[in-house]
């Protein structure tokens, strides 16, 4: 079983606005769709370091 980590995260007002409207747009949470962000990016910065 994969373990969790709580993380607190300060984001302006503006931010996180946008991020609600995307995840209801694709029916998920905020925390799923700022995880799914996150290991996006880190997936594409991965391949520009190689």
């Amino acid at each position: 079983m994969k373990s969790n980590i709580i993380y607190s995260l300060r984001i302006p007002e503006e931010l996180h606005e946008q991020l609600k409207k995307q995840a209801d747009k694709e029916k998920r949470s905020i925390n799923n769709m700022i995880l799914i962000m996150i290991e996006k990016y880190l997936k594409e910065a991965e391949g520009k370091i190689k």
